[in-house]
């Protein structure tokens, strides 16, 4: 079996978010993709953590502890959801565990990457700035957006709620124990620009991120919303789904 030379590189020589070369391929956190071969395949959020995790560490023994307390917050989770990560990041990259080129498993410890992992050319046109998708100018717009759509949005939820109580013929402590829970499903991306995902993924956040700051109301997570990104499911089964 031919062995690849792990290759650890100082973080502070790339800005893993943007984006980054692992070997052959490129990867691109923000809009949950990665390109190998002259193909771009979609990685789910979780599975995208667990290599930017595994690429911050490049070329040390990463431990299961260590991506379960960085990728899931001390959530408990079986050591199946983090093997199917990894499985996810090896079917998109070509990888085989008995002989790999990317991911090395460490027995009962953890995960190693061994691909080296590079900054990538801001002036190419699907380096860095690609990635982004905008400019710093834009950028620091976009943020300002999001942050005041989630403020617009908890606004009119108070005064919704406010009318709502004025007009229950039960009254307010009736119309206020009718809406308990409140989840904020995957925005979607209608542009047909993947590399724009990311912005539909910072819109959702930003909903939920507003939204919970009503001391009422109880937001479902951001992972348990994720799960019914392209679901078939109707609003209804969701809602029985996440109680």
């Amino acid at each position: 079996m031919k062995t690849v030379e792990p290759v650890r590189l100082p973080a502070a020589l790339l800005d893993l978010e943007v984006g980054f070369g692992l070997g052959e391929a490129v990867v691109r956190p923000r809009a949950s993709s990665l390109d190998i071969g002259g193909e771009s395949r979609r990685i789910d959020f979780k599975a995208m953590q667990v290599l930017l995790c595994l690429a911050r560490g490049s070329g040390e023994e990463v431990s299961k502890r260590r991506l379960f307390a960085d990728v899931w917050g001390g959530d408990v989770v079986s050591d199946d959801v983090l093997t199917g990560a990894v499985s996810t990041l090896r079917r998109a990259l070509g990888d085989d565990a008995r002989s790999p080129r990317f991911i090395q498993t460490i027995p009962r410890v953890g995960y190693r990457l061994i691909a080296p992992v590079t900054p990538l050319d801001a002036t190419d046109p699907g380096g860095a700035e690609a990635t982004v998708g905008a400019r710093p100018s834009e950028r620091w717009l976009l943020l300002v957006a999001l942050g005041a759509i989630g403020a617009l949005v908890v606004l009119g939820l108070m005064a919704w709620g406010l009318e709502w109580q004025q007009r229950s013929p039960e009254g307010p402590d009736a119309a206020t124990a009718a809406v308990r829970s409140l989840a904020v499903l995957p925005l979607a991306n209608f542009t047909g620009d993947t590399g724009r995902e990311h912005l539909a993924d910072g819109m959702t956040e930003a909903l939920i991120a507003g939204l919970a700051q009503a001391p009422t109301l109880r937001v479902i997570s951001r992972t348990s919303s994720m799960r019914y990104r392209n679901t078939e499911l109707d609003a209804s089964a969701i809602a029985r789904e996440l109680g």
